[in-house]
């Protein structure tokens, strides 16, 4: 034995309690390494039985600590550990059946048949002054939408006439109806064709400029506006429940540009509701478009935002109703028991008759 293979097995077969311990475990590493050295072919007994017990003893110890000893001294010798790698590429998984983003989920509402869609909101066609007979079709502020037409919203007293508001009374082109005109030199004296006027007359026309909004206090002195003709002077008169702005009748409850007063308006954000600026509507109430209104009982938005009913019309139970027994036909409230445009029914027209009790005569 040469004197390093000596040194070596004098060591591991030492009395050293801790020294011999912890080389008689590392006892299969040195062999392999002496024996690659190639000048030691003879081990000491006392060595290679101490190297099987100490293995056996720790194998039963703890199964956690256990070192397989390598047999095969070349293959350690000539072997050198890497970090194992694995050469398949991993891929992302990817789920062909999962919507990308460019299909976002859509959250349109759902209409019902009688309405469409226009702006993310469901609107009446037939009667949406904003969306009438279609998205984005607003009517004239002096227009209602009625059966998907713009209407002329002609008041209680004057007739929509070919798409003027006229007053039958005194008009000599429609006098008493719509198309029937006098003859030349005529006046129309409430309604009749009349060979002399009993007021004033300014042009053609027979009127009372206590009255006329055409002709107040004098001839060609027309009333504009939300202003009446009263006693020969232009007053601006309001509904009781509106206030007069800058010449605009507003409900100060719940308008968003005059809430509780004309000079206040509320935020981007906000609604009007009770004449208080808030960030939302109390139960009951419909926001259309930052004005809080009950739809069944307001006639700017009567059944719906943007609804409104006609000037001579109240809107109850969400509905645009007429007064008097009247009935609504082309948009106006009218008598079917004497308006001859509308004798009986609302397509009955009286040509050069009149109408009595719903019927044409001569």
């Amino acid at each position: 034995m040469s004197t390093s293979c000596a040194r070596v097995s004098d060591m591991l077969t030492g009395t050293g309690g801790s020294t011999r311990r912890r080389l008689v475990g590392a006892a299969p590493l040195v062999l392999a390494a002496l024996t690659l050295l190639g000048g030691c072919r003879e081990i000491n007994p006392d060595f290679l039985e101490s190297s099987s017990d100490a293995s056996s003893t720790t194998d039963d110890a703890s199964t956690n600590t256990t070192f397989e000893p390598t047999t095969d001294a070349t293959t350690t010798a000539t072997t050198t550990v890497t970090p194992t790698t694995d050469t398949t590429t991993v891929a992302p998984t990817t789920d062909t059946d999962t919507t990308s983003d460019s299909d976002p989920t859509t959250t349109e509402p759902t209409c019902p048949d009688e309405q469409i869609e226009c702006d993310g909101a469901c609107v009446n066609k037939l009667l949406n002054v904003k969306h009438c007979g279609g998205c984005d079709q607003p009517c004239l502020n002096t227009h209602v939408c009625i059966e998907g037409d713009c209407v002329l919203n002609c008041a209680a007293d004057l007739m929509d006439c070919d798409g003027a508001c006229v007053d039958l009374t005194v008009d000599v082109n429609n006098c008493g109806f719509c198309g029937f005109g006098c003859n030349p030199g005529e006046f129309c004296v409430e309604g009749d064709c009349k060979a002399e006027c009993p007021d004033v007359t300014c042009g053609p026309v027979c009127v009372d400029t206590q009255t006329s909004n055409e002709h107040c206090g004098d001839c060609d002195q027309a009333c504009v506006g939300i202003e009446q003709c009263i006693a020969g002077a232009c007053t601006a008169t309001c509904p009781d429940n509106r206030e007069d702005c800058n010449g605009v009748c507003v409900d100060l409850q719940n308008d968003h540009a005059h809430c509780g007063m004309c000079q206040k308006a509320c935020k981007m954000n906000e609604v009007c509701d009770d004449g208080q600026c808030d960030m939302g509507c109390k139960m009951g109430k419909t926001d259309c478009a930052g004005s809080c209104v009950n739809t069944k009982t307001d006639v700017d938005h009567c059944g719906g935002c943007f609804q409104e009913c006609a000037q001579d019309q109240l809107c109850a139970g969400s509905m645009c109703v007429c007064t008097n027994n009247e009935t609504l036909c082309d948009g106006a409230c009218v008598d079917l028991q004497d308006d001859p445009d509308h004798c009986g029914d609302c397509e009955t027209v009286c040509a050069s008759q009149v109408c009595v009790m719903g019927e044409c005569q001569p």
